[in-house]
């Protein structure tokens, strides 16, 4: 209990609000999904006493049912950015788990385990978070601090709120689990029977080594909506760099209009591009982008310059989104010595070397390729003239 305590007061410090405010506003969550429920059964017996039997009752019912039911749906707003309406007509209908197992009781273990590491991470939380604070940042006390220590105390800061929002995630599949909503029909296991609402991924997340597995590994439904919806929408604009950034300021706006929202998706969309010419250099430098292929030390080498470049930009890109406002995100980055500027050149440096290095490898190789052709061709007329 003393856990969940001190977890209830870290909310409560965060959201600028008593222990017990946050309780109550944690009863109410907890409440809105049966009051969900019971709304939906009393507005439909009125609506059946009063316009039954009427064309009336039709529009009346599908608002109650479909577009009210479906927007206030608790589990919906926490595993992305909404549940889809075809989802939420087959499962208020029946369809979605006509092939279900009939036990009641069977989504009920796994909801209960995703549960249960969603309070380990609450409780972890509790833990680290005053060692993770990201005004820390923009203080005297962190300017004068060491260099490396400036460096790396973004990245901790991400891990940090990462087990925040994890937990959250976490709590909300567990729900959607326990309602039925969350029902995959491709499913083997009994977990992955329940599992097509899963936000987080958490085994990728925590063993990610490059910037695309930490980003495939949560907001799963927020990213999946938003290649649906946006990206591929977009695709008159035949340049798939444009329409990424579209997306991502896309995203950045969802999140309010704070300029450290677009900074921080900038930083994404960055990375992502750098990851993705640094892994076409390396493959072609060492002959395979497939890292399990290298020998260990190689191996060893190369995931850790990944994880290093790609965790210390999404660290640096994480000070715009944490602290979202313009005055403390230049003073963050100040103290930090603005570090993404010098990293960023040093990274071109890099990138115009080892590129060249690579154009001409691969110049060699075609060439090679092209003599050992004209050669084997030559062959073949000889050996015909004779």
């Amino acid at each position: 209990m003393a856990v969940v305590e001190d977890f209830l007061k870290q909310i409560g410090n965060a959201a600028g609000l008593p222990i017990d405010g946050v309780k109550l506003l944690l009863c109410l969550i907890a409440g809105n999904d049966c009051l969900h429920s019971l709304a939906n059964i009393i507005l439909n017996y009125v609506l059946l006493s009063v316009f039954g039997g009427t064309l009336l009752s039709v529009p009346l019912g599908f608002i109650v049912n479909m577009v009210l039911g479906h927007a206030y749906f608790f589990g919906g707003f926490l595993i992305g950015p909404q549940i889809s309406m075809r989802r939420y007509q087959n499962f208020t209908s029946g369809k979605l788990l006509r092939n279900a197992p009939q036990s009641p009781f069977s989504s009920f273990l796994p909801a209960t385990i995703r549960m249960l590491v969603s309070f380990a991470y609450m409780g972890t939380f509790s833990f680290i978070s005053g060692y993770g604070d990201p005004e820390y940042m923009i203080t005297q006390e962190f300017a004068k601090s060491p260099l490396w220590y400036r460096l790396c105390y973004p990245y901790f800061c991400v891990r940090v709120q990462f087990v925040r929002y994890v937990s959250a995630w976490l709590l909300a599949e567990s729900g959607c689990m326990m309602s039925g909503i969350s029902f995959n029909e491709r499913g083997t296991t009994f977990y992955t029977k329940w599992n097509s609402m899963a936000n987080v991924h958490i085994t990728t997340l925590e063993r990610a080594c490059t910037a695309k597995d930490l980003i495939q590994s949560f907001n799963v439904n927020t990213n999946r909506w938003g290649v649906r919806y946006v990206y591929k929408r977009l695709r008159f604009l035949r340049n798939t760099t444009l329409s990424q950034l579209a997306l991502l300021y896309f995203l950045a706006a969802w999140h309010g209009l704070y300029i450290g929202y677009f900074i921080a998706f900038t930083f994404e969309l960055f990375v992502v591009y750098a990851e993705n010419e640094s892994m076409r250099i390396l493959g072609i430098l060492l002959g395979t982008e497939n890292t399990k292929e290298l020998p260990l030390f190689t191996r060893l080498w190369v995931n850790t310059y990944h994880f290093v470049r790609s965790f210390f930009f999404m660290g640096m890109g994480f000070v715009g989104f944490s602290l979202i406002t313009y005055k403390k995100s230049l003073q963050a980055y100040k103290n930090i010595g603005y570090a993404p500027v010098v990293l960023f050149g040093l990274w071109i440096v890099w990138y115009i070397i080892f590129g060249a290095i690579a154009n001409n490898k691969l110049r060699r190789e075609r060439a090679k390729e092209e003599e050992l052709t004209w050669i084997q061709s030559w062959r073949n007329n000889i050996s015909f003239l004779q």
